[in-house]
């Protein structure tokens, strides 16, 4: 009977071990969606800084660009597609 108990014991302290690991690694899941989204959300400026500078280029050029009424668009449309994204 000793030897049932202590096999019990034995089996409920592993479950818990068990368990608490299984939620270390739930929790760094989560941060590691976080941290991709922020490295996303980086992504998406750098391409908005890379695109308003094309047009900014462009502009420069004789007969080049689309003045500055390209310029206003470029800013939040890449935000929101970036959101869209996130939330599938």
């Amino acid at each position: 009977m000793q030897r049932v108990r202590l096999k019990n014991i034995h089996l409920s302290n592993q479950l818990k071990r068990i368990e608490q690991t299984l939620r270390q690694k739930e929790e760094l899941a989560e941060g590691l969606h976080l941290i991709d989204f922020e490295q996303l959300k980086i992504e998406n400026q750098v391409g908005d800084i890379s695109n308003w500078l094309a047009s900014t280029s462009s502009n420069r050029q004789p007969g080049g660009g689309h003045g500055q009424a390209g310029l206003r668009g470029s800013g939040g449309g890449g935000m929101t597609r970036l959101v869209c994204e996130a939330a599938v």
